[in-house]
C-alpha cells in the first residue's frame, strides 16, 4: 500500500467505549425531555458535539446552553467510564510495530480535547501519537474529510500514502473521501451496519496476518 502514515480515530478504535457514550447521551436526552434511542445515538458517533445536538434536537442552541449541555454530557461519559478505560486488545504491539518502521501516526477524533487527555491518560498511551487532532481543530465532523486531510497535512504525508483506523460509518465515510485507505474495527457497529472498507478486523491481534501485505 506504500504507507507512510497510520491515523487512528479513538473512540471504539484506540478503545472500546461505546456503551459509555451512549449512555451519556442519553442521560441528557432525559435531562432535555427527547427521548431517543441507542440506535439513533449512534448514527450520529463521529459528528462534533454542535452537531449532534442540533441532530437531535432539529435546532441550534445558542453558545451558553450548548457549552452546559455538551460538557454535561462529557463529565457523564468520564465518570462512567473512569477506571475501565483499556486499549483495544493489540493496539500496543502495533504501535510499537509501526514505531520501529518509521511510520508516522497520527489521532483524529470529534471528541472535545478533556476526553483525548482524560482517555490517554487513563489507557496509558500519552506520548504515543505523532499528532493529535480533535474536535477543537476542525469545524465539520465526519463524514466530512476536514480532520483526516488536516491530520495528514499536519503529519506531512500525502493522503494516499495514508491508512486510517475507523469502527464507525460516518468515520469510514469520511477516510474515503479523504481518498485513504481505511481499516474498520467490528466494535460499535455490526459488519453488515458498516460501509465497505479496504479490510475488517475484530482487533489489532487480527492484523497479525495481513503486516507485510500493509506495509
Amino acid at each position: 500500500m506504500n504507507i507512510e502514515g497510520v491515523i487512528f480515530d479513538m473512540d471504539g478504535t484506540i478503545i472500546h467505549n461505546y456503551k459509555y457514550h451512549v449512555d451519556a447521551w442519553l442521560r441528557v436526552c432525559k435531562e432535555l425531555g427527547i427521548n431517543k434511542t441507542e440506535d439513533e445515538v449512534l448514527s450520529l458517533f463521529g459528528k462534533t458535539n454542535a452537531e449532534t445536538f442540533y441532530a437531535l434536537l432539529g435546532y441550534d442552541l445558542p453558545d451558553n446552553e450548548l457549552h452546559y449541555w455538551a460538557e454535561r454530557k462529557e463529565i457523564f461519559y468520564r465518570d462512567g467510564y473512569k477506571g475501565h478505560v483499556e486499549p483495544i486488545n493489540g493496539l500496543i504491539p502495533f504501535l510499537d510495530f509501526l514505531k520501529n518502521k518509521g511510520i508516522k501516526t497520527g489521532l483524529a477524533t470529534s471528541a472535545p480535547t478533556e476526553n483525548v487527555d482524560f482517555v490517554l491518560t487513563e489507557a496509558n498511551l500519552k506520548n504515543r501519537f505523532d499528532i493529535i487532532t480533535d474536535a477543537s481543530g476542525v469545524s465539520k465532523g465526519k463524514p466530512d474529510p476536514e480532520i483526516f486531510l488536516l491530520t495528514a497535512k499536519r503529519l506531512s504525508v500525502r493522503p494516499e500514502q495514508c491508512l486510517v483506523f475507523e469502527d464507525a460509518p460516518l468515520g469510514i465515510m469520511a477516510a474515503r473521501s479523504a481518498k485513504m485507505k481505511v481499516i474498520s474495527l467490528i466494535t460499535t457497529f455490526r459488519k453488515e451496519q458498516l460501509p465497505e472498507a479496504d479490510l475488517f478486523i475484530n482487533d489489532y491481534t487480527d492484523l497479525d496476518h495481513y503486516l507485510n501485505q500493509l506495509f
